[in-house]
Parts: C-alpha cells; sequence; structure tokens
C-alpha cells in the first residue's frame, strides 16, 4: 500500500482479507478508533467494499470485550490471589533485606 517500491512480493489487501475470512466479504468492521487506523487504509478498505461497507464498530466491540463469563470471572480472582500473594512475599523478603 506505501507509494515507495518494496523489494518484496506484496499481497492486495482484499486477498489478506478473504483469506483472513476464509471467504469473500462485502463489508468490514473497524474495532480500533478510527484516528488510530492509517487514513490511507481506511480509504483502502472504503474504495474496496464502499462507504457503507466500512463499519465502525468500536462501541459495540468496546461493550462486548468487557463482559465476562462466570468462569473468566474466577480466572481473574485466582490471578489475583497469585499476583497479591508473590507482591506480599516480595515485600516481606524487602523488608528483611533493610
Amino acid at each position: 500500500m506505501a507509494d515507495e517500491k518494496y523489494p518484496i512480493r506484496a499481497e492486495r489487501l482484499e486477498d489478506v482479507i478473504k483469506a483472513a475470512a476464509g471467504k469473500d466479504v462485502d463489508h468490514i468492521a473497524l474495532l480500533t478508533p478510527r484516528h488510530v487506523v492509517p487514513a490511507g487504509i481506511v480509504e483502502s478498505l472504503r474504495k474496496i467494499y464502499g462507504p457503507e461497507g466500512v463499519v465502525d464498530a468500536q462501541e459495540l466491540y468496546y461493550r462486548v470485550k468487557y463482559e465476562k463469563s462466570e468462569i473468566e470471572m474466577r480466572l481473574i480472582a485466582d490471578a489475583c490471589v497469585i499476583g497479591d500473594a508473590m507482591l506480599l512475599r516480595c515485600s516481606r523478603s524487602s523488608a528483611r533485606d533493610v
């Protein structure tokens, strides 16, 4: 996509997306804030899929991303217990060394 000539065989963006999706697609969702995605990539996507085919799904993604199942919540709690125990042990070791 860059203007420079690179000594590589580049793939077309739509071919990469098709390979990742496992099929042809007629639209694509942006999950990253638009100001983070390079404007050239957004423009290329609009040329490939049309303006209506590039969907801003950032808000939906963020809502779903933070929903956790009961198992995930238990794993997070277990990780916190382990982290707390390690910090306590390190702080006790540091206190003895002083």
